[in-house]
């Protein structure tokens, strides 16, 4: 079993979507649902995904699934991005699909 902790909070108007651990098959649900209550307050989001230690196909999906939401209500969603993070998305060459970040001051900056 895997393990993935996610946290939201405000920052700066925004809201900052955090998780650590391991994103999968077992644990994509928890940041894909605490993205998509953070995109339903309307208010700007940032993924702080910089303690990801490994991110399979699973979690790719729900970042790009979340960055189609967040499209479609006018907003970017700027990713910061953990080494393993960057690597899936850069197997899968979806990097065009999303804003990645390689730490969180830069995605903050956005």
């Amino acid at each position: 079993m895997t393990d993935l902790a996610v946290t939201t909070r405000r920052h700066d108007g925004r809201t900052l979507v955090t998780a650590s651990g391991e994103i999968d098959a077992s644990t994509a649900v928890h940041l894909s649902r605490a993205a998509a209550d953070a995109l339903g307050h309307g208010r700007p989001v940032v993924l702080d995904l910089t303690a990801i230690a490994f991110m399979d196909c699973s979690g790719l999906w729900v970042l790009l699934n979340a960055t189609r939401e967040a499209r479609g209500r006018g907003l970017l969603l700027p990713i910061a991005a953990s080494h393993a993070v960057q690597r899936t998305v850069d197997i899968a060459e979806a990097g065009h699909s999303l804003s990645l970040h390689p730490d969180l001051a830069t995605a903050l900056a956005v």
